[in-house]
């Protein structure tokens, strides 16, 4: 028996050649921590006090590492160490004026040493800096200097009243220079990564400083009183990215009210002049060196990151000293720097380059003397409470991806901002690469959902960075298992992501599950391989990210399924939530809606609406609606009102449908709740059921076959090229219930004009002897593969025969990225090419 499929292929380009191949056929929550140090829990339940530096590392591959820690961590000669700086918990101080340069007053405004944090790139034990950094000598810098001026013209965080006119300088506003009682702390996160932490008194009140007119003034920067804890921790998602975080308590009696920033002098190995380029869609900025070897990432890609960045030049700017009312205004001199000149008119409160969204790649400032500005805005902090402050940055090496995903959830229903039983949530979990001429290849994401989810597969779809969505197949979601399964399949190159969306629904059951944070959590797990690091590429990694979702207690239970029995098999059989079936079999769909024990119940007048997809079709049969009362009706569609349900009753509609669908495939429906209100006059929100599914069996056959196989550009040059695929849309699935053993077969055939390869004025690919499309196909024991050209005749993707009695079987591992190449010979015109691909599916003879 053998049933086919066909695929097209697309080619497109002047001088370069697009290959397609189309086939027919936020708000996540942090976990909370047990051991609290000056009223601040950060997560991390097993610190450790120290007395010196250490060193932590988050591998990248090809002997480089990032590198994060507080103060120095390299020797003399540049290459690094573990730590080991006692200067850390001491307090911060600015330099001797003679040493740095200072105003006319005598102050260095700028400099700032000691407790600063450093991340870096250890590149085969070299350390590669990301802040400007004294060219230390054996001869001329000791040891205890070394360690008092790492990083010393970067203020880190930085700390002013919301209403400041003053400039942003770091001797005045760096939380370091008003920090005392310093200690330091060691643990480890839950990848057993090590974690740092310095933890302190941030107090500051006004103060009189001499001019440079021997007047003194007085300097009033805010009065404040806190607990302040600067964190360094990797990213939880196995990402080689640190997060550098602040926490701040008010223990005091008072509000306080302020703005956090963060500021750095930005420099990678030995250069200081460097540009700076957006990182795409208000995340952040990037920084790449002269010689393409090295970068740099800063983001807020993360819970409570930054909500505004500007790269600007480090060097002098500002208001003219000569000028007696701009002076007054600011007590300072010229010489000191202001870290906020870049936002708009100068303003502490101002937007900076995230108000343009650029694109990846734009470039932001040229190669100056370049430093960038974060700000999170205006806290107003309650006596008691915390507040956080989160920046990532990465740094690493030409031809390494470095890969970053994030899951967050947004709620499409609720009126409060909270989340109720019966809310509609909609998820987003993206992937994105930002590495350096690099390319991670984007395998498959796996997100189990947890009880209280109940997810509704016709949502579930797939874009790019062309914003376009795709649908996924609805057999991606088990339901048995609650687990979605989706082969992304996408090369990403830098700067490029994959972003996977679905709904789901609050169910009952999420009230019976919360944890001791009154939460339910989900997590998706992203796995893929750096498609550019040769010592990679054997193997997958995975990349975790979760959802925290806090439940509010609920006034009202409602429970809202359907369920499915096959009367063809067995009219007396219990209802279920999934049964199979042939051709011809009239099954029957029950729709129940409970409300529980709860303070409310539903007010008469809410809609059901079932639309029954295709591959079913309702009978002639009556509908049967039997009410709260016990009474019963009969009527010809289930779309229909509910009466009042009461607490501990029951509505129930059941009905008949004709299975019409020949082929294999599920078919899975829902039923759909609308205009409900409960008894206390309040709207109750779209709700859906589980999905109710039927699976037509004992038919051979596709599901499903990639929709697109892509090869993306290239200029030929006048080369002959092998182009390997980037990208498989769609997924093969297939069905194979008999016993026979069965062979799934891919065929090209180049003489068949309604199917080569050829542009619409008729031009084709040159071809020879050799082949013209190629497969890798693989063996249950050699999962690399071996290229095969299509053949006429159909070309196997695995060597070995695949066994019979296998209801549902997802092959898309075998046809993904890399496992096509395509060959493109010197001659071939550029233009926009089509073609067409054959799948089959052969059953051995037994």
């Amino acid at each position: 028996m053998i049933f086919k499929r066909y695929v097209r292929l697309f080619i497109e380009g002047i001088f370069l050649v697009t290959f397609n191949l189309v086939c027919s056929a936020t708000q996540t929550v942090e976990a909370q921590n047990q051991q609290s140090i000056g009223g601040i829990d950060d997560g991390i339940e097993n610190w450790t006090q120290a007395d010196r530096s250490q060193v932590g590392y988050l591998d990248i591959g090809g002997g480089k590492k990032l590198g994060y820690t507080f103060g120095l961590a390299r020797d003399h000669y540049g290459r690094v160490t573990n730590g080991g700086d006692s200067t850390i918990t001491k307090d911060s101080y600015n330099p001797k004026p003679d040493e740095y340069g200072a105003g006319d007053d005598g102050v260095d405004y700028n400099n700032m040493f000691r407790s600063k944090i450093n991340v870096f790139l250890n590149d085969n034990n070299i350390a590669i800096g990301s802040t400007y950094q004294d060219n230390y000598s054996d001869s001329d810098v000791r040891d205890t200097l070394a360690q008092d001026s790492v990083s010393r013209t970067s203020p880190d965080f930085l700390i002013a009243p919301p209403n400041s006119r003053s400039r942003i300088n770091t001797l005045d506003f760096s939380l370091l220079s008003q920090m005392t009682n310093k200690k330091y702390y060691v643990g480890f996160d839950s990848n057993n990564n090590k974690t740092f932490k310095i933890v302190g008194d941030f107090v500051r009140k006004p103060f009189y400083r001499q001019d440079k007119h021997k007047i003194w003034n007085k300097i009033n920067n805010g009065n404040y009183n806190l607990t302040a804890e600067i964190l360094l921790r990797p990213s939880p998602n196995n990402s080689a990215v640190v997060q550098r975080e602040l926490y701040l308590h008010n223990s005091s009696g008072d509000n306080q009210e302020l703005n956090v920033l963060f500021g750095e002098d930005t420099m990678l190995g030995t250069n200081d002049g460097i540009p700076i380029y957006d990182l795409d869609e208000k995340q952040g900025l990037y920084i790449q060196d002269y010689q393409g070897k090295y970068q740099l990432m800063v983001s807020n890609n993360v819970p409570d990151g930054f909500k505004h960045y500007k790269a600007q030049d480090y060097n002098f700017d500002g208001y003219d000293s000569n000028d007696d009312e701009d002076y007054n205004i600011n007590y300072h001199e010229d010489n000191a720097n202001n870290w906020v000149k870049g936002f708009d008119n100068g303003d502490l409160n101002g937007n900076g380059d995230e108000q343009y969204n650029f694109r990846y790649g734009q470039q932001l400032i040229d190669s100056t003397d370049t430093s960038y500005i974060l700000s999170w805005g205006h806290t107003d902090l309650a006596s008691g409470q915390t507040s956080h402050y989160v920046s990532t940055m990465g740094v690493t090496a030409s031809g390494y991806a470095v890969p970053y995903v994030k899951k967050t959830y947004t709620n499409e229903t609720s009126q409060d901002g909270k989340n109720h039983i019966g809310d509609r949530l909609k998820f987003t979990l993206k992937a994105n690469n930002s590495g350096m001429k690099s390319s991670w290849l984007y395998k498959k994401l796996v997100d189990k959902m947890p009880s209280g989810l109940q997810i509704d597969p016709t949502t579930i779809r797939i874009s790019d960075d062309d914003r376009t969505d795709k649908v996924i197949s609805m057999t991606d979601y088990n339901d048995d298992t609650k687990t979605l399964t989706v082969p992304t399949n996408r090369s990403l190159k830098d700067g490029q992501s994959a972003t996977v969306t679905f709904e789901a629904n609050i169910t009952n059951d999420a009230v019976k599950n919360l944890d001791n944070n009154s939460s339910i959590t989900n997590k998706g797990e992203f796995t893929g391989i750096d498609n550019s690091a040769e010592d990679s590429k054997s193997e997958d990694k995975k990349f975790t990210d979760s959802s925290s979702i806090p439940i509010e207690a609920s006034d009202y239970e409602p429970n809202f399924t359907k369920q499915v029995r096959n009367l063809t098999t067995d009219k007396n059989s219990a209802y279920m939530n999934k049964v199979a079936a042939k051709q011809d079999n009239i099954v029957e769909y029950k729709i129940s809606y409970n409300v529980g024990y709860s303070k409310n119940y539903l007010l008469s007048g809410a809609q059901i609406t079932d639309n029954l997809p295709e591959g079913v079709e309702l009978t002639n049969d009556p509908v049967v609606i039997t009410t709260p009362d016990g009474k019963i009706s009969q009527t010809t569609t289930p779309n229909t009102t509910l009466a009042e349900i009461k607490q501990g009753e029951t509505e129930t509609i059941e009905f008949k449908a004709k299975v019409t669908s020949p082929i294999a495939g599920q078919v899975i429906n829902m039923a759909k709740l609308t205009g409900a209100n409960k008894s206390n006059g309040q709207m109750v929100g779209d709700a859906l059921t589980n999905g109710a599914e039927v699976d037509t069996e004992n038919v051979d056959g596709f599901v499903s076959v990639p929709d697109k196989i892509d090869f993306g550009q290239s200029n030929m040059y006048g080369k002959t090229k092998l182009l390997k695929n980037i990208s498989t849309d769609g997924e093969l699935i297939v069905r194979h219930p008999a016993a026979n053993n069965f062979r799934v077969n891919v065929s090209y055939d180049n003489d068949d004009n309604r199917k080569k390869i050829q542009t619409a004025t008729g031009d084709t690919l040159p071809t020879d002897d050799t082949g013209l499309i190629f497969i890798k196909q693989k063996s249950k024991d050699n999962k690399v593969g071996e290229w095969k050209p299509l053949l006429k005749v159909g070309t196997s993707i695995q060597s070995e025969e695949f066994s019979g009695h296998q209801d549902l079987v997802n092959l898309t591992d075998l046809v993904g990225v890399n496992d096509w190449q395509l060959k493109v010979d010197a001659r071939a015109k550029a233009g926009a090419y089509n073609g067409k691909l054959t799948w089959t599916m052969v059953d051995s003879v037994q």
